[in-house]
């Protein structure tokens, strides 16, 4: 191993508490912490959407206002619960969070079933949600995104249980810290085995086919590549590449942007969005085609090429490199994945045009 190799995996460390993977970065500020689980909206059949989110609502509920910052979050495959304050504030939250899945408050489902519904009310389609609907369909996976909680009626406290009991476990966690673990900290959790990602859904549209969606003034194409590291590459050369020509040379778009979304252990989904007036729409849609379509070969030179690369690794070597990684490293061991922190950023500096 070279220097620069053992340096790089220094800046990140891996324990385990309790039987869950514990990485940890340090860097200055308030003591973060991230406890992530591998169940999210795609592990839901038609009769249980919602039921990962209502578990993550009842897990917090004894929260209520507290001084340090704390949320949840549930996405296409994970369950995150965050928080950031002091290192006790940190521990204790972890320790009534974990103890809380085993035990959600039951007396509490029918008020978080009603602000479970309001937040729905108020909530905006993603653009990427539509893109995954209409190439995958209304089916559990990468299209449910787009599906409502139609399983909160019929849930219970008992099936909200259940639910949280068969996929809240110490197998199935991961948790990020922001410096080394306090020796106090405890992550009680059942135990369980760990989910593998479900496999995708027949696509409706033909494989390498780009989805465009026109709406309202927005555009959003979006496509299925490679996990590789090739592909943050592709999307941040996008985004420039676009940028520079519907806003500074067309004048057709304000913004631009890209990004990218896991769906299975080796393909990616990869959106470009970008606003426009009514009337260009179809100009901006057939321009972000070309550039995503046959011609992206020889859309980008080798010039682009670096210096989107060097732009991804001074971003990657930044104050917060030793956390960054650390939630890389932590999320290859939730995904599966074949790429550590340092081999993903040497094969982002090997990419090649082609």
């Amino acid at each position: 191993m070279s220097s620069e190799e053992e340096r790089r995996g220094r800046l990140w460390q891996r324990a385990e508490i309790d039987g869950v993977p514990v990485f940890w970065g340090e860097v200055q500020g308030p003591f973060a912490a991230e406890l992530s689980f591998r169940t999210g909206i795609a592990d839901e059949g038609f009769a249980q959407r919602g039921w990962t989110h209502a578990v993550e609502h009842l897990a917090l509920a004894p929260q209520r206002v507290q001084p340090h910052q704390y949320n949840g979050q549930v996405d296409l495959f994970t369950t995150r619960f965050v928080t950031q304050g002091s290192r006790d504030e940190v521990v204790e939250f972890m320790d009534e969070v974990c103890r809380a899945l085993q035990a959600l408050p039951r007396d509490r489902w029918e008020a978080e079933r009603r602000i479970l519904k309001v937040e729905a009310d108020r909530r905006e389609p993603a653009g990427v949600s539509r893109l995954l609907l209409e190439r995958y369909g209304a089916v559990p996976g990468p299209g449910a995104l787009h599906l409502e909680e139609w399983g909160l009626d019929a849930a219970t406290p008992e099936l909200l249980q259940q639910w949280s009991s068969e996929r809240f476990t110490r197998g199935n966690a991961v948790l990020v810290l922001s410096g080394p673990p306090p020796p106090e900290l405890r992550l009680a959790l059942p135990p369980g085995p760990q989910l593998g990602l479900p496999s995708l859904p027949r696509q409706l549209v033909p494989a390498g086919r780009l989805v465009i969606r026109e709406r309202f003034r927005h555009i959003s194409v979006g496509m299925v590549v490679p996990d590789d590291p090739a592909a943050t590459l592709l999307g941040e050369l996008l985004r420039e590449h676009l940028t520079n020509q519907l806003r500074y040379d067309a004048g057709l778009s304000y913004d631009v942007s890209t990004d990218l979304l896991r769906l299975s252990d080796d393909r990616l989904h990869l959106s470009v969005f970008a606003d426009c007036s009514a009337d260009d729409r179809r100009e901006v849609a057939r321009r972000i085609a070309d550039s995503l379509g046959e011609s992206a070969g020889s859309a980008f030179d080798l010039g682009e090429l670096d210096g989107v690369r060097r732009t991804l690794l001074t971003r990657m070597e930044g104050a917060h490199q030793a956390l960054g990684r650390a939630a890389s490293a932590a999320r290859s061991e939730l995904f599966g994945s074949r790429f550590t922190p340092e081999s993903y950023e040497d094969a982002l500096r090997a990419a090649r045009p082609e």
